[in-house]
């Protein structure tokens, strides 16, 4: 039954001038099964959602669905996609000047080199990622994830 609607939503969204809607359906789904663990459906639904990515006006959503890709390839264990995931949204926030999302794809490297025992290369990503979180607030969760993984990168 929820197949139904989703599918219904994404045909009445593909007759809708522009394709930020449909893209930003795409994203929305894949959250659904990714949040579900079934992480190849919602690879599929992001895959989609990518390969529009250059009719989309917001480009937070095209980097939103590379975010979420990067975490299910980590998930996975397949830590050459996550970076290269990670990568492809933190080029987008990077060019619609998305400090925050820049700050969340240095946390996802770090977290991806760790897992690689590759731990330069995560604390160069995490120290990027910590004066970001502190301009925005000192005191936010991304400061306190930040410290964390220095903290575990430096054990």
């Amino acid at each position: 039954m929820a197949q139904l609607y989703a599918d219904s939503a994404l045909a009445i969204a593909s007759k809708i001038p522009g394709k930020d809607l449909f893209v930003r359906l795409h994203e929305r789904i894949g959250l659904t099964y990714h949040g579900r663990g079934a992480f190849f459906t919602a690879l599929n639904y992001y895959d989609k959602g990518a390969a529009l990515g250059n009719q989309v006006k917001n480009k937070s959503i095209l980097a939103a669905i590379y975010l979420n890709k990067s975490d299910i390839y980590h998930q996975v264990a397949d830590y050459v996609k996550s970076i290269e995931a990670n990568e492809n949204a933190l080029n987008i926030y990077t060019a619609i000047n998305d400090v925050g999302g820049v700050a969340s794809c240095y946390i996802n490297l770090s977290i991806t080199y760790i897992a690689l025992n590759d731990f330069k290369t995560a604390y160069s990503y995490i120290q990027k990622a910590l004066p970001i979180f502190e301009n925005d607030d000192p005191k936010s969760r991304g400061v306190a994830s930040a410290k964390d993984l220095m903290g575990r990168i430096l054990f």
